[in-house]
């Protein structure tokens, strides 16, 4: 036999059980706007004094075992019970708990729910079977139509504004907006599978459940348009959702593990999980994209505490697009603020910009070719640098050339003049682009073994104590490729450095020709 746990709302705990039902199983349960008595259906319809939490008794004058939902009209003395085998429903004089009329005449079976209008005038079926809306008259008992326009597919369960100037169905694949004093279909809401509805206390909001995903969605009534789930709901097999009058607390049905979850389910903070992309240069002007839940009146974003500008909420609330503020190379936390309480993405958003100058940046001079060393930048701007550009200019002119692109810290310079002198750049590079170059002057002498050298401008990385080894035979013009120590040995030029490292010709290393 089945059994009725009551539940205590303040405290979410069970505090007692109804037993003693004349019937072998049960489907549905509603309680009398009075609050005094409720009516249990399944083979039969029993009643049960909220009072005393028993079974009184059981309304006459019902058949079949197909009954399932049943409705209250508003002053209550009226309710309205569906026998899904039988495709009827049966009007019930509350007053003596029998049936008053019968009202038949409805397409099909599979009858999902029934609701009376706020103003007690109709009764709204959601025939599943035939997917469409029935309409009854109270007044006359009996059918009057569908609704026009209906487009929704099996559908569920139906709800009233306030004001009972529109319903909202729950259908497989959306909700149904119904304009009631033309009885049409004004609107449709996509929503995943909705198996029952319910709307907040102040009217604003929509709840529908989901059998299959066990999720329940939240859908704003002005905006039309779902804002967010609770994902974590009750899981695979929620059913019927119900509010506690005057709150904003409901309790969900579970199908398959027999469990009731308590939800609140106004305005529940906003939920961001991830950022994209999660990392833009210091003058950040491209909008970055925050994904999440419940984001519907977020008033701000906010990087490292700076907020970011131009916000654009998608209309159904699970993600967002700000562009952050410019800012510092390094991470910065993002923050979503809103009314209903602030959050933090669960990523971090990073800066970056152009990389430093390369340092110690040396040239050796062979031939009609000049061979070029440094080391990597002392800041990589925040971002990893991809690569670093050469270029080449006649000495004492602004034609820079761009000869080449390596990811090495080398590069080979060949098909130069000889006799002439020339000035090389290095600029390392990353996606915000290119950092500022070191540079170097070198000349080349006729006979092929070089003839001049100058230090490098002094906005360069290189410090004039690098001093590179060079040797030059055959000449008595004195050189040198940066300011060192130097001596004079026979026919010889020598030059010392403090630094030991050196391009040996052996090294594989990229070389382009430059006329």
């Amino acid at each position: 036999m089945p059994e009725i746990a009551i539940i205590d709302t303040a405290t979410n705990a069970q505090t007692g059980i109804v037993g003693g039902f004349t019937q072998p199983t049960s489907y549905g349960i509603a309680v009398a706007p009075s609050g005094s008595f409720a009516y249990v259906t399944g083979s039969s319809i029993d009643v049960i004094d909220t009072q005393t939490n028993t079974v009184v008794g059981s309304v006459s004058g019902v058949s079949g075992s197909g009954l399932k939902r049943v409705a209250f009209s508003p002053d209550g003395s009226s309710a309205y019970a569906m026998n899904e085998q039988e495709a009827r429903v049966y009007v019930i004089d509350t007053a003596t708990h029998t049936v008053r009329s019968t009202i038949s005449g409805f397409g099909g079976r599979l009858f999902e729910g029934l609701t009376v209008s706020p103003d007690g005038t109709q009764v709204y079926v959601a025939n599943f079977g035939q997917s469409s809306i029935d309409l009854i008259d109270t007044a006359t008992a009996r059918r009057i139509g569908t609704v026009s326009g209906f487009s929704g597919q099996e559908p569920a369960a139906v709800v009233f504004a306030g004001d009972g100037k529109t319903a909202y169905v729950a259908t497989r694949a959306a909700i149904s907006v119904i304009d009631v004093a033309t009885s049409s279909e004004v609107a449709s809401i996509p929503v995943s599978r909705a198996n029952d509805i319910v709307l907040s206390a102040d009217g604003r909001f929509l709840y529908t459940t989901d059998i299959v995903l066990g999720e329940v969605t939240m859908t704003d009534v002005l905006t039309r348009t779902a804002v967010g789930t609770f994902a974590q709901a009750v899981g695979r097999g929620a059913h019927q959702i119900r509010v506690v009058p005057g709150s904003h607390v409901g309790y969900v049905s579970n199908v398959r593990t027999g469990q009731i979850t308590r939800i609140d389910l106004y305005r529940p903070n906003p939920v961001a999980d991830a950022i994209q992309p999660a990392r833009g240069t210091v003058d950040a002007a491209a909008p970055v994209t925050v994904s999440g839940n419940f984001l519907l009146g977020t008033t701000a974003v906010t990087f490292a505490g700076r907020p970011g500008s131009n916000l654009d909420v998608a209309p159904d609330g699970k993600s967002l697009s700000v562009i952050p503020p410019n800012g510092a190379p390094g991470t910065a936390e993002v923050q979503v603020q809103h009314p209903d309480g602030n959050t933090v993405v669960h990523e971090t958003y990073t800066y970056y910009t152009v990389p430093g100058a390369p340092r110690e940046f040396d040239a050796v001079a062979q031939a009609d070719a000049v061979s070029l060393e440094w080391v990597e930048p002392a800041s990589d701007g925040g971002d990893t640098i991809e690569s670093y550009v050469i270029s080449v200019a006649p000495s004492g002119t602004n034609q820079w050339t761009e000869v080449g692109e390596t990811a090495e810290t080398s590069f080979a310079v060949e098909g130069l003049s000889k006799g002439k002198e020339y000035q090389f750049r290095s600029a390392a590079r990353n996606q915000a682009g290119d950092g500022p170059p070191a540079q170097v002057i070198v000349g080349l002498a006729e006979s092929g073994v070089p003839t001049s050298s100058s230090p490098p401008p002094a906005h360069s990385t290189t410090a004039a104590t690098n001093a590179s080894r060079l040797a030059v035979a055959g000449t008595d013009a004195v050189w040198t490729l940066i300011v060192g120590t130097m001596a004079l040995l026979g026919g010889l030029i020598l030059l010392l450095r403090a630094k030991t490292r050196r391009i040996h010709a052996s090294e594989d290393r990229r070389s382009t020709p430059f006329a």
